[in-house]
């Protein structure tokens, strides 16, 4: 992360991260960078010396577009989100890959 960007605790085990004029692929490499980070982290019990299991994330990646609502975009970040945990977790989705909503009716 660069020092202006924010993240935050969006709720229950949910982060979001607000990269100000960043593009899809920057903030796309950013998740990714995060995500490898986090896979790579060895944890061990301090009280036991036991390796504990390894650490995965899900991230889903939208940008702004101008005009949208921020509903709008949180909204299709956690379309992306639930995409990657579809694909098996720990992975990234942008929302040029989420699939389509379908009309109920």
């Amino acid at each position: 992360m660069r020092e202006y960007d924010l993240p935050a605790r969006y709720g229950g085990e949910e982060l979001i991260a607000v990269l100000p004029g960043a593009d899809l692929d920057i903030c796309t490499a950013a998740a990714e960078r995060l995500r490898g980070a986090l896979a790579d982290c060895k944890i061990t019990r301090r009280s036991t010396g036991e390796a504990l299991p390894g650490i995965t994330v899900s991230i889903g990646v939208g940008q702004f577009q101008f005009g949208e609502t921020m509903e709008d975009l949180i909204d299709r970040c956690d379309r992306a989100l639930y995409q990657a945990k579809k694909r098996g977790r720990n992975c990234v989705v942008t929302e040029r890959e989420i699939e389509p909503e379908r009309a109920v009716g």
